[in-house]
């Protein structure tokens, strides 16, 4: 199954055909996840999620985020199962597709209340059943900034990136910050990433306390010097 899906990744990179690939990128990764094989299994499903975001394919992006949610959380990688599951139900809000965006805010309203966050699985319920556009955008733009605890024997793979700057940003952080060196604005940000402006707005601010950096200009230039490492 590896070997197949290694040739159908080489094939579909070779002739360009970025879903292609990306779907034999996912096939990989649920291979890795089905062995125990955690480190291979993360830079899978990284791999594939990317390839779907190059591809603007959004729903490839929204699977791959579904799988490494679902993994991440059976191993107790509690940070980066609920910021994948963040991500992906701000995709499917923006995408209007209501029933699946329900499911994924009841399992984040069920993960809340595991990680004692009682207030906010309330509101993630009410949010899957009756709530609006508005309050919505609300609720997610608050769970986009809870940072759960990973057990103590998730796996050091699922740890954050490491450095100056990446010791303390997430990997959705400093991918906006990526973006942001690059010179786009909030609004392409969040077009790039396929999450809503006024997340992006939420994360840049987090940021910017998390660094110390008080202006816009000032990220941008500590942003480039970062990725230039």
């Amino acid at each position: 199954m590896d070997a197949l899906a290694s040739e159908a990744e080489t094939l579909f990179a070779r002739i360009g055909d970025r879903p292609g690939a990306g779907a034999a990128q996912l096939n990989l990764a649920n291979v890795a996840s089905e062995s125990g094989r955690r480190a291979d299994a993360l830079s899978r499903y990284s791999q594939a999620i990317e390839t779907f975001r190059a591809a603007r394919e959004a729903r490839g992006v929204l699977l791959g985020l579904g799988n490494l949610s679902e993994m991440a959380w059976s191993w107790g990688a509690r940070s980066l199962a609920w910021r994948c599951e963040v991500d992906r139900a701000t995709i499917l809000f923006r995408l209007g597709l209501t029933a699946s965006l329900n499911a994924s805010l009841q399992t984040l309203a069920e993960r809340a209340l595991v990680l004692d966050k009682t207030h906010l699985g309330a509101c993630l319920t009410k949010a899957s059943t009756s709530l609006g556009t508005d309050e919505i955008e609300a609720v997610l733009t608050e769970a986009a900034l809870v940072r759960p605890a990973d057990d103590a024997d998730a796996s050091p793979t699922m740890e954050r990136t490491r450095g100056t700057v990446g010791a303390v940003l997430t990997k959705r952080e400093q991918e906006i910050i990526a973006l942001l060196s690059e010179g786009q604005n909030n609004s392409e940000i969040a077009a790039s990433l396929f999450i809503s402006q006024r997340t992006v707005d939420a994360h840049l601010s987090h940021i910017r306390t998390k660094l110390g950096v008080a202006d816009r200009v000032k990220l941008a230039v500590t942003a480039r010097d970062f990725l230039r490492r």
